[in-house]
């Protein structure tokens, strides 16, 4: 499969489509502004690695690599579910409190259990991935951009 490289800022800044659900009116456009601002900015400085829809909260939430670790490896053995990458890698270049220009480089995971029916996040509509319905995990790198 080809990875194709995107502008995260830009596409959020351009997103058009609604996504309504059963409880809930969801606006990716304003997720991804939210993404862009508040948690990305946070994960480079406390060292996060990866963000993701917390169903039961209706949030978004953070990882280090530990909790990543831990909390795939539930999925792997526990829930013996399967893991797909996404066909993008995002990209969002943003200064941080210092005034540092940093890079963050995104790629995406959907984990699920073949053959059961999962809802797709917030996060994977917004990324494009209306097909990827399961645990949409975005795990995120960092880089100085200059």
């Amino acid at each position: 499969m080809t990875v194709k490289q995107s502008d995260l800022k830009e596409h959020v800044l351009n997103y058009k489509t609604i996504h309504y659900t059963n409880q809930h009116k969801i606006d990716p456009r304003h997720l991804g502004i939210h993404i862009l601002t508040k948690p990305i900015p946070a994960m480079d400085v406390n060292g996060d690695m990866a963000f993701a829809w917390l169903w039961a909260r209706n949030d978004l939430g953070v990882y280090n690599q530990a909790e990543y670790d831990g909390e795939t490896k539930m999925y792997r053995t526990t829930h013996k579910m399967k893991k797909d990458n996404g066909d993008t890698e995002w990209f969002y270049e943003f200064k941080n409190r210092d005034g540092k220009k940093r890079k963050a480089t995104i790629t995406t995971e959907i984990w699920y259990k073949p053959g059961e029916d999962h809802r797709t996040s917030p996060v994977a509509t917004l990324l494009g991935q209306f097909m990827g319905a399961g645990l949409h995990i975005a795990k995120v790198r960092f880089e100085d951009a200059e």
